[in-house]
């Protein structure tokens, strides 16, 4: 006998079909259920029917993406060891910030921008660090960070050289990303991190020229829009490598959503047929910091992000999405929930979370220096790391994606929130309809 998950979400196509995800599977789960037999799968999963009156070979798709699961099956025991993997990575996760400042002054940004670079005793120290203690994981992963990263190239080669050869000799695997605001990512630049293994890129341009030079311009004022769109395209043109990921990022502002058609025209005949280049949208967030106080008016709701989709749906061309990455377990669980997660600034000073580089006692964990090597505080580091029955809703549809643990901060340093739920839930639906109507991600069944 079979039961119905706990973790079952399912909404409607545009076209009206059938969306089906089981937060426990992940991407892998994504099922698009077409006429006639989407109306009894719709009985069973809103409990009215039992499993049983299924057509056989529906049933056992079901059953293989585990929709339907055995009576006597605990889920929350298999939540337990999603736990434990997600807080226990084998990876060794080292977030980096070659300088704090940076060439841009974002109306939205929370960075104070001080004036520092990661000095001699800062990397060996990072070296140290690694070498030591490489050889108790399955790799290692670095995320170059700012301010803007690419104003500390040489930092970023020099340490990325270093620690490949440490991997190497350890027989380790090395992987590597960088946030960028892109404009100083020319080509010359581009290949020198292709060498140094940074193969995966997040950029933000906010939608088209007038909005983004708005929202996100130079230092002395100037726009940025038109330098990293041509390093973009020179990027497109020149690199034949297919082993790169760029993601563009728009945070949507209330100014923006009238130009959706136009940046979906704009970015989807430029970028839609290259796979190297994916996109996805967030709202203006409030982060804290002085500089949101005035633009707080141009900050949307979460109805409004849904009419957001819903035109992206509708108009232009399409574009690669990459939202399936946030659906799998654990995949809005944030870095700094993890144990073997941290991030090292300029002067050393060790941190959980990048947003949160304050003078407040539990958001600083270590520092980090040639002379004395890493110095950890074991209290601070664990009161940061994912914990079990976090979230106090433990029937959630979406618990396996988030575990509660979507913003630690909120927790350790007593944070107030309207909600502790991720972005991804309070969209799903149209999040969902979105990929299906841009991606041909969900396995159909006819």
């Amino acid at each position: 006998m079979y039961k119905l998950s706990q973790f079952v979400f399912h909404t409607e196509s545009a076209n009206g079909d059938l969306l089906l995800y089981n937060t426990l599977i992940g991407r892998a789960s994504l099922l698009k259920i077409r006429k006639p037999y989407d109306e009894i799968i719709r009985e069973v999963l809103c409990r009215r029917e039992n499993p049983e009156v299924l057509p056989q070979r529906i049933r056992n798709v079901l059953i293989e993406k585990e929709f339907l699961i055995p009576e006597d099956w605990n889920e929350h025991q298999q939540l337990k060891a999603l736990y434990i993997d997600c807080i226990d990575s084998p990876i060794l996760e080292l977030t980096l910030l070659p300088t704090e400042q940076c060439n841009f002054r974002c109306r939205y940004c929370y960075e104070s921008f001080p004036n520092t670079y990661m000095d001699e005793s800062v990397r060996q120290g990072i070296l140290k660090f690694v070498s030591r203690n490489i050889s108790r994981y399955k790799g290692l992963h670095i995320s170059w960070f700012g301010g803007e990263p690419l104003l500390g190239l040489d930092t970023i080669v020099t340490l990325s050289d270093q620690m490949m050869d440490i991997c190497r000799c350890h027989h380790k695997p090395y992987t590597a990303s960088i946030t960028t605001n892109g404009y100083l990512l020319d080509c010359e630049t581009f290949r020198k991190l292709l060498r140094a293994k940074v193969l995966y890129f997040q950029i933000t341009i906010d939608g088209l020229k007038k909005t983004h030079d708005y929202q996100r311009p130079l230092c002395n004022g100037e726009g940025s829009f038109d330098r990293i769109l041509f390093n973009l395209e020179t990027i497109r043109d020149r690199i034949t490598s297919s082993c790169f990921r760029i993601t563009l990022r728009t945070n949507f502002s209330r100014e923006m959503i009238a130009h959706i058609p136009a940046y979906k025209e704009f970015f989807g005949t430029r970028f839609g047929q290259d796979p190297r280049f994916q996109f996805f949208f967030r709202p203006v967030m409030d982060w804290g910091g002085d500089r949101i106080d005035e633009f707080r008016d141009s900050l949307i709701g979460e109805r409004l992000m849904t009419d957001i989709y819903q035109t992206a749906m509708d108009y232009g061309p399409k574009l690669n999405f990459i939202y399936e990455d946030f659906l799998n377990p654990g995949g809005s669980v944030c870095y700094a929930a993890k144990k073997n997660a941290y991030t090292i600034t300029p002067k050393g000073e060790i941190y959980k979370c990048t947003c949160e580089f304050s003078s407040t006692p539990q958001a600083r964990v270590g520092e980090i220096n040639a002379e004395q090597g890493e110095r950890m505080d074991s209290y601070r580091c664990a009161q940061w790391l994912c914990q079990p029955d976090h979230c106090d809703n433990d029937k959630c549809f979406f618990l396996p994606n988030c575990l509660g643990e979507c913003c630690p901060a909120q927790r350790v340093l007593q944070r107030p929130a309207q909600t502790k739920c991720p972005l991804e839930k309070r969209n799903l639906a149209m999040t969902l309809r979105l990929l299906d109507s841009q991606n041909n991600s969900f396995e159909e069944v006819l």
